[in-house]
């Protein structure tokens, strides 16, 4: 039997939708050969994210309909790519259209409101204005996840295939995020390579968004926090001991090997790079979750001044953003938006990459 896989990976992709569109659409997208739904199995794979601003108007008028956003070409290119190479079950998941609809039902919805309203005015028909016309929100960025799924039936069965594609080559460059990576030089410093990012290499297992949503399993037993506590213990932007919401979204994940080191062994080459060291058993040194304080510290400053915390996994950090009460937080709706559009330069590296859009997380208690 594989290994379960830590709870605090299940994200729950697609379960929250972005903001709501300020171009009405009236229709809404027609449905694609690539498109996932239930019969694709209850779990699944995540292997990345495309986000972009949705095609105008007037481009749409102009290609007769035709046109489309980046994130909908590169989403539809990766997974042809996965398919065709690969020869895996992929499919790509449409958040976006799932927050069109739901603002399409609160428009129709404050429309009836406002017409209820003109006629307990004691309007006559002929005064009540034939367009009752309601607040709209911002614009609804295009969302399109790229998942792979083989009727999985449960976390097991896709954690199996996962360790498979995690090794797999990288598809084509064009489809591929940048980001830094710190890596030992031959000095025995710790350095930070900017290089096109494997997808494979960070991907997730996740629910299938359109599947009815499971219960709950998010709770975890008593030894596996005891493990999360104890390796962010040492972390003064612990999400586990500082976030005081249910809720916050996930902006950057760093992936490295964790090295443990006993107390008489000769120092470690991350450790003579400065990272640092846990307070019980060995010496617990990881570069990536160096980095993941040191970007938390980022978005923190007084300049951006976001609410950033982090959490240390066993093979990765993560950085989030946010405290909310809920994944149906208006407060965590909006502050997607805003991070959606956020690109920071650290130092004189390239423009850092968040995961957008940002991930909606139950924060582990």
């Amino acid at each position: 039997m594989t290994r379960r896989i830590p709870f605090v990976l299940l994200f729950l992709v697609g379960l929250v939708a972005g903001r709501a569109n300020a171009q009405e659409t009236n229709q809404p997208r027609q449905p694609h050969p690539y498109d996932i739904t239930p019969a694709a199995g209850p779990w699944a794979i995540l292997i990345k994210s495309y986000s972009s601003p949705p095609v105008s108007k007037e481009e749409l008028a102009r290609t007769g309909g035709q046109a489309r956003s980046q994130a909908y070409t590169l989403a539809y290119e990766l997974v042809s790519e996965l398919r065709r190479d690969y020869k895996l079950p992929a499919y790509f998941f449409d958040r976006s259209e799932e927050a069109r609809n739901q603002e399409r039902e609160r428009l129709a919805a404050q429309r009836k409101q406002r017409w209820e309203l003109y006629k307990n005015m004691g309007l006559k028909p002929e005064d009540i204005p034939e367009v009752a016309h309601v607040k709209k929100l911002q614009t609804i960025d295009d969302q399109y996840a790229v998942i792979v799924a083989a009727n999985y039936p449960d976390m097991d069965t896709a954690r199996r295939d996962l360790e498979h594609i995690r090794k797999l080559k990288a598809p084509s460059e064009k489809l591929l995020d940048k980001g830094g990576r710190l890596v030992p030089s031959k000095d025995n410093k710790a350095t930070t390579e900017w290089t096109p990012l494997n997808p494979f290499e960070t991907a997730f297992v996740v629910p299938n968004p359109t599947s009815p949503k499971a219960k709950d399993n998010h709770d975890a037993g008593e030894e596996e926090m005891a493990i999360l506590r104890e390796l962010n213990s040492n972390e003064s932007y612990s999400l586990i001991h500082k976030c005081p919401g249910k809720w916050t979204l996930v902006v950057k994940v760093y992936r490295g090997t964790t090295i443990i080191v006993s107390r008489e062994s000769e120092k470690s080459v991350l450790e003579r790079a400065g990272l640092r060291s846990s307070r019980s058993g060995g010496d617990i040194m990881s570069a990536c979750g160096k980095m993941a304080h040191q970007f938390a510290d980022v978005l923190r400053n007084k300049q951006l001044s976001f609410d950033a915390y982090v959490l240390h996994l066993k093979n990765m950090s993560l950085v989030t953003v946010g405290s909310f009460s809920s994944e149906r937080d208006p407060r965590l709706i909006e502050m997607m938006n805003t991070l959606s559009k956020l690109h920071l330069q650290v130092g004189t590296g390239p423009t850092e990459t968040l995961v957008n859009p940002p991930q909606p997380f139950q924060v582990p208690k």
